[in-house]
């Protein structure tokens, strides 16, 4: 920079360098040992100094500061001042029984955040004065490099949990840590901690990617429940690696214990049992599995414990037959548990994922051609054609993969068949061979992938099942008490959530209690003639009770239907995954043609001028667009203020639905990101939405994902106020991002 080297040499002297020194004593400011050597190369001048992180910000502020310099040289000296004058050296004294991380992250209110597993990397080497260098280099070193910030900290957790403290909270790993490593006096102890800290690395890198696994039956173990998606199976996982690292399992003992975890895990979410107390049950197992016998039977023993909810034969072959697999787990979980069906007809290859998508053979919205065909069937069972429809769409004996559903779609059986038979996976064929679709054939592939289930997914002990747990009335009283006031449902919704009938949730509501009944209604927005109040001398009139929650009335009597919750509705209320939620996203350009062509087969040409026009609008003010992986090919707009990777508000979706085409405002993904926890931002958004003539969004709505027909955006008014709304929203998200959410 053309600078005095005396300058320079004076600089060195009095902020970096102790000239007289040697070795790292020569340095006045050392990094943490990972950045050391690229920092001392920079204060050294050697060439080519600073390929690492720190030579960027090296680089990076050198030249910002000569281009300054060019403009004004007094910049340097001007720099100089700052340095010596305004920057300052904090010290904090940590009391016993204080949360050093909590108090960190309290002051760090920029930058990369300090894990716990920095401020136990920081204690450890506090610790020890003489081995610190050498164990670091050696030890934590490796650990740095092969693992990210927070599969670090994950570690570190594990590593506790299989030291029994499994009740540890994620956010007091580095005070139990501490509290744990307090006892120890020894250097040498210190140091071998750490050593095992490295060993278990190799184990959490094998749960995290099982293709370095060297054995194919524990690897194929591993990577199925790596699919499966669920880190509570991860400190069973890593103890019985240790075990057979140690000698006290073999590998074929190891790969059936994962066996007997996947079908624990699978069975309970094909039932419906809540995973809430899955990391208690998990944790667990680290007093149970102490080698003392064969790692599978002890697991296998364990987990059929009647109070950890292992589901028996027959009770997997019922919800099979009756529950809603659609509502069940995560996408990539009901995915897995379709493909490993799939692959139990001939025992080949696992079926590539990337392009499968679920599909219901009988639609979930029908169009005339099945209605009569389901009406048929429902006169034969003395249900009516809504009914049976709601009980028998989502159940499992109804879906299947494939990766042509858009043009499936709604279409009459005659012609999926033609597209099933054509399909690569033996489900499809065997759909096929099937000249109608209807509640016997359904009943009956349910029955086949029921005896395929129990095959796939070893049982319990005989003996040691599950007690019975009807988790659908759970599902039910879940979602009436998380229905708000100004808000309605009917029976047939309830049905088609639960898996049970109209009928059904019927009897159960006039025989059971449960959180506001009175907010079922019938299909037409009525109160049923049978509705009767379960409190004894209870009299009052519900009409006039939801109307004093806000419940709108049309003159003849029925509910207003916009205020109606449908089984989507109540779905996302209790934060069940649809699949057609913004995590099956992405911006691939074939779905967008593929959602281009489904808008303009359902939508005129005004509608989807104005569509796209909302689609740029959202892009010119810094949006995304990504596109679903549902039958229905949605354009989902997301944003990111500031650019920020990690932090992202899923805000509208467009959906070009056959029934009835539809934007919806995401709610319920907002409601939990700034600024839109606040209640009142979300209501704001809404009052900006119903400006429009024929939008009409009720209060009740602002925690889920109500949608208005893009059939109002041919008229100019109503377009002109969605642009408002999400150019508002847009705005709005441009605040600064919470701390806790950087």
């Amino acid at each position: 920079m053309g600078a005095d080297p005396s300058a320079i040499d004076k600089f060195n002297q009095l902020y970096l360098l102790n000239p007289w020194s040697t070795d790292s004593e020569r340095f006045k400011v050392l990094p943490t040992q990972l950045d050391r050597d690229d920092y001392e190369a920079i204060i050294e001048r050697r060439p080519g100094a600073g390929t690492g992180p720190t030579g960027f910000a090296y680089r990076y502020f050198r030249r910002q500061i000569e281009v300054l310099a060019a403009d004004d040289p007094e910049t340097l000296s001007r720099l100089d001042v700052a340095v010596a004058r305004g920057l300052a050296l904090v010290v904090i004294t940590a009391q016993p029984g204080d949360n050093v991380h909590r108090i960190f992250e309290s002051l760090n209110n920029t930058g990369l955040r300090l894990t716990q597993a920095d401020l136990l990397r920081n204690y450890l080497f506090m610790r020890m004065p003489t081995r610190g260098e050498l164990a670091y280099q050696s030890l934590w070193l490796p650990l740095q490099r092969e693992l990210s910030p927070d599969q670090l900290e994950l570690l570190v957790w594990l590593d506790l949990v299989l030291r029994g403290f499994d009740r540890t909270n994620r956010d007091d790993i580095y005070r139990a840590q501490q509290a744990r490593l307090d006892q120890i006096d020894d250097e040498e102890q210190l140091e071998a901690e750490i050593g095992v800290f490295l060993r278990r690395m190799t184990y959490l890198k094998l749960i995290l990617d099982p293709t370095g696994e060297a054995d194919p039956d524990v690897r194929l173990a591993l990577s199925r429940i790596a699919e499966w998606g669920s880190q509570t199976t991860y400190p069973v996982l890593m103890l019985l690696l240790e075990h057979r690292d140690q000698g006290q399992a073999t590998s074929p003992e190891v790969a059936r214990a994962i066996s007997y975890l996947e079908s624990f895990l699978v069975r309970r979410m094909i039932v419906g049992k809540a995973t809430n107390n899955l990391n208690r049950i998990l944790s667990a197992t680290i007093t149970e599995l102490d080698g003392t016998s064969p790692a599978d039977e002890a697991l296998r023993a364990y987990l059929s414990a009647p109070r950890h909810y292992w589901p028996t034969n027959d009770q997997l072959q019922r919800a099979i037959r009756e529950d809603p697999f659609y509502w069940r787990g995560r996408h990539l979980q009901r995915t897995f548990v379709l493909r490993r069906l799939e692959e139990s007809y001939t025992s080949q290859e696992p079926v590539a994922l990337s392009k499968l998508t679920i599909e219901h053979v009988m639609p979930q919205t029908p169009e005339d051609d099945w209605w009569s065909s389901i009406a048929s069937d429902a006169s034969k069972a003395g249900e009516t054609p809504e009914a049976l429809h709601h009980r028998l769409v989502h159940t499992l004996g109804n879906l299947t993969l494939t990766g042509y559903n858009q043009n499936l779609s709604n279409q009459p059986f005659e012609k999926k068949r033609v597209l099933l038979a054509e399909s690569g996976l033996k489900m499809n064929q065997e759909i096929a061979r099937n000249n109608q679709w209807g509640a016997e054939e359904i009943d009956a592939r349910a029955q086949h992938l029921g005896v395929l289930a129990v095959a796939i997914w070893p049982a319990p002990l005989e003996g040691a099942g599950s007690p019975e747990d009807d988790s659908r009335w759970q599902l039910l009283n879940q979602a009436l008490a998380e229905l708000p006031p100004g808000a309605w449902t009917t029976y047939g919704d309830l049905a088609e959530l639960v898996g049970s009938s109209a009928m059904g949730v019927g009897t159960h509501l006039a025989t059971k209690d449960a959180p506001y009944a009175y907010r079922v209604l019938n299909h037409q927005g009525r109160v049923s003639e049978g509705f009767v109040w379960l409190e004894p001398g209870r009299t009052d009139d519900p009409v006039e009770l939801l109307k004093s929650e806000g419940v709108a009335f049309l003159p003849d009597g029925c509910a207003h239907p916009a205020q109606r919750f449908t089984a989507g509705d109540l779905a996302d209320l209790i934060g069940l995954e649809r699949e057609d939620s913004p995590e099956q996203a992405d911006g691939n350009g074939e779905r967008a043609a593929r959602f281009d062509e489904q808008l303009s087969s359902v939508a005129d040409e005004h509608v989807i001028q104005a569509a796209h026009h909302l689609i740029d609008i959202w892009r010119d003010g810094g949006g995304e667009v990504v596109y679903g992986a549902g039958t229905t090919t949605t354009a989902i707009l997301k944003f990111r203020p500031y650019g920020h990777s990690g932090y992202v508000l899923w805000c509208a979706v467009i959906g070009p639905y056959p029934s009835t085409p539809s934007m919806e405002v995401s709610f319920q993904y907002l409601k939990s990101k700034e600024p839109f926890s606040d209640p009142a931002m979300r209501e704001e958004l809404r009052r900006r939405f119903n400006a429009a003539p024929s939008i009409e969004i009720p209060e009740s709505k602002v925690a889920v994902r109500p949608s208005f027909p893009l059939a109002v955006l041919a008229d100019e008014s109503n377009v002109l106020a969605v642009v408002d709304a999400l150019q508002w929203l847009q705005t709005e998200a441009r605040l600064p991002i919470p701390k806790e959410e950087k």
